[in-house]
């Protein structure tokens, strides 16, 4: 009988193209592979061999996976999907894992985090350097997988003659947000929060303000602000929407190397995505009205061409190509090798499958019980059963919450791009191709 691997997406526009790419090479393998979406899920016959998580950092994310997917002796494989930490970061919250998991796996993207993880207990048997499965994706044999600017222009309606300008955000903090409002829970330090919320909300209205001084005379450039998938619009971010309709753009859908493929100019404030575009080719610039410290700030981009004032960002659009990041300050971050890293994530995992078949380590003893406990408190069924309800209504019924203090408390925006892409057929065509280059690349 075949081994039946599960594979668990949570950010769908970040996960879901890795997870296809993961599951073409395990069904090359001769696994049985099944994806599901992490918050709209629950398998109450559990018969995985092994799950693969977005992440696991203690033993409440392992007793969720567990409970709803994985079940009392199967392994967890974590892809960990945040790896990359300033300084400060890695002082100020929990970063690396909890050792006591025994049957939980960690992918490790470059050296770095690898070694961080043996600092803190985790056993060497226990994970591997693998690199990133989603910088596969820049590499030149799948750039046919991505659709060309004239296929987005229509898609999504934009002018292909028109100049394209992709910023990728990732402004989290902002104090209306149910993300600000669930860290502002968990972290202890009040004032560092309210501190870092008011950076960042000041440095994103100063960029919407070179935003709007540029469209007023630039009716040839298309800005396409990608948000952080937690990050609201605020007040003035809607204002601009509203004042340049077909030149700047608020579009969550695809993944970001699908729009750095296709855009003419590539910006961040502050974002890890700088590795993926230089890796594509196409450098991002940074715009940094206010100056991050180096504490906050990511080593890799320390050399980066910053634009700190108006003028600066202006006349970059003018320029051809931003210079390219040294690939030796983040070769230590993402391993990057002839093997592709979802390849060597596979060789990991028919390893741990091999081990796990000898061990006898159950992660519960009173399993189905505790099983059935966590499920009530949680209120997972019913949670679960008001999701379906919903986008059942919105799917059929063209029915949409339109209170904004609902929308934002509950999701409800999340909820209705699941419908979308989910029913969307270009999954399909997606997975097609990217079937037929693994099949090609097969090692």
């Amino acid at each position: 009988m075949k081994k039946k691997i599960l594979i668990i997406y949570e950010n769908i526009n970040r996960e879901y193209d890795n997870c296809l790419l993961l599951k073409a090479e395990l069904e090359r393998r001769g696994y049985t592979v099944v994806l599901k979406y992490k918050t709209e899920s629950i398998c109450i016959v559990q018969d995985a061999d092994l799950v693969i998580t977005p992440n696991c950092y203690n033993i409440e994310n392992e007793r969720y996976y567990r409970y709803l997917f994985a079940g009392n002796k199967c392994p967890l494989l974590s892809l960990q999907y945040e790896q990359i930490f300033t300084k400060e970061s890695e002082i100020k919250r929990l970063c690396y894992p909890d050792n006591d998991m025994p049957n939980v796996y960690f992918a490790a993207w470059g050296e770095i985090y690898y070694n961080k993880l043996l600092q803190h207990g985790i056993k060497p048997s226990a994970t591997r350097v693998t690199g990133s499965v989603g910088l596969d994706f820049c590499r030149p044999e799948f750039r046919c997988f991505y659709l060309d600017k004239g296929e987005m222009g229509r898609k999504y309606n934009l002018d292909v003659n028109k100049k394209w300008m992709l910023f990728i955000s990732s402004m989290t903090l902002f104090p209306e947000s149910p993300y600000y409002r669930h860290l502002s829970i968990d972290i202890k330090d009040k004032g560092y929060l309210t501190e870092r919320s008011n950076f960042e909300v000041k440095t994103q209205e100063k960029i919407l303000e070179w935003f709007d001084e540029f469209l007023i005379s630039n009716n040839d450039y298309i800005i396409i602000y990608r948000r952080h998938p937690v990050e609201e619009q605020s007040e003035k971010f809607k204002l601009i929407l509203s004042k340049y309709p077909k030149n700047f753009l608020d579009i969550a859908d695809m993944s970001v190397k699908q729009w750095i493929a296709v855009c003419d100019y590539c910006y961040n404030w502050f974002s890890t995505a700088s590795i993926e575009a230089n890796e594509f080719g196409k450098p991002t610039q940074l715009l940094r009205p206010y100056p991050i410290s180096e504490e906050r700030d990511y080593s890799f981009l320390s050399n980066s061409i910053k634009c700190s004032t108006y003028e600066e960002f202006a006349s970059s659009t003018k320029q051809k190509n931003a210079d390219s990041i040294d690939r030796s300050l983040y070769i230590d971050n993402y391993s990057v090798t002839e093997t592709p890293a979802y390849y060597r994530i596979c060789d990991f995992l028919d390893g741990i499958i091999e081990r796990n078949e000898q061990s006898c380590y159950y992660f519960d003893k009173y399993f189905i019980l505790n099983r059935f406990k966590y499920y009530i408190k949680k209120f997972f069924i019913f949670k679960l059963a008001i999701k379906r309800i919903y986008q059942f209504a919105n799917k059929k019924l063209n029915f949409v919450i339109k209170s904004s203090k609902i929308r934002s408390k509950y999701c409800i925006t999340q909820l209705e791009y699941s419908v979308k892409f989910h029913n969307d057929s270009i999954n399909i065509i997606k997975y097609d191709k990217i079937r037929d280059i693994v099949h090609k690349l097969s090692i």
